[in-house]
């Protein structure tokens, strides 16, 4: 596994994931295993990795 900080190009690639995990795509019996209630927008997300 390689790990890095996330550039622009990944966006989409984080926000399927990120909906892939999001509490209103995961199935109730789930739940358990974690979710994300936290929505991000292209813009947040873009500004998040040009600032950090």
């Amino acid at each position: 596994m390689e790990l890095r900080k996330a550039t622009v190009e990944d966006i989409e690639s984080i926000l399927k994931l990120h909906a892939k995990y999001q509490i209103d795509s995961v199935a109730e019996n789930d739940k358990k295993d974690g979710f994300v209630t936290t929505e991000f927008s292209n813009q947040q997300l873009i500004d998040l990795i040009e600032k950090e």
